[in-house]
């Protein structure tokens, strides 16, 4: 579409990116209610649905607050990180034989099978959300109505993978799959600092002077 030298690069690595987020949502969401099932109760599930609108919510002011003191990249880097962390504990949870899958009398009091299914829900919503509000911020209008399009036809790409990765989970294995996610958090944090590194000094340099400008204003 007569994409060419800096843009490409610059396309593609927002596309890769978007594309770590949406295809490792997209195998954890495809995982998140056999999990609730077997470990805390397919009839749960409910609960667990409301519950993690209050935990999305809960995150969104938290998220909010962060905004007047860290760097949209940071933010983003910060979130990365912490779901991988999370994702990866909980991974890890799921082979222990009493905690995990292996035990198979599923009981509402098992925490795991909520916080997995409170994590998924909200990784959706809060990073989908971090990651448009740094490119938003990082491109100008012209790119936006040029290259938005290719840029989602990574997400695409990564919605059709993630489950179809899944489906194959009684020959890989839950847990495994769950790991799998967690380290495409760690690729998605890996290829926003690229990205950064090579096209992200405007914004930085934009984020500096409006925090300098906020501070000038409280003072």
């Amino acid at each position: 579409g007569g994409l060419e030298g800096e843009e490409l690069i610059k396309v593609c690595w927002l596309s890769v990116t978007l594309f770590f987020i949406v295809g490792g949502y997209w195998l954890l969401r495809s995982l998140k209610d056999p999990i609730m099932s077997v470990i805390s109760g397919v009839e749960y599930i409910p609960q667990a649905k409301m519950a993690s609108l209050f935990v999305v919510l809960g995150l969104v002011v938290v998220y909010n607050h962060l905004l007047d003191i860290y760097p949209k990249h940071q933010l983003f880097y910060m979130m990365g990180f912490a779901y991988g962390g999370m994702f990866t504990v909980m991974g890890l949870l799921l082979l222990h034989p009493t905690i995990g899958l292996q035990n198979t009398a599923s009981d509402p009091y098992r925490i795991l099978g909520w916080v997995s299914y409170c994590t998924i829900e909200s990784f959706g919503s809060m990073v989908v959300q971090c990651y448009w509000a740094l490119v938003n911020s990082s491109v100008d209008v012209a790119f936006a109505k040029k290259n938005f399009g290719l840029i989602v036809a990574g997400a695409q790409i990564g919605s059709i993978l993630g489950p179809t990765v899944a489906i194959k989970a009684d020959v890989i294995g839950i847990p495994a799959l769950y790991l799998l996610g967690a380290a495409i958090m760690f690729l998605m944090v890996g290829a926003m600092i690229l990205y950064m590194k090579q096209f992200g000094s405007n914004l930085e340099a934009m984020e500096a002077a409006e925090a300098k400008k906020a501070a000038a204003a409280e003072a």
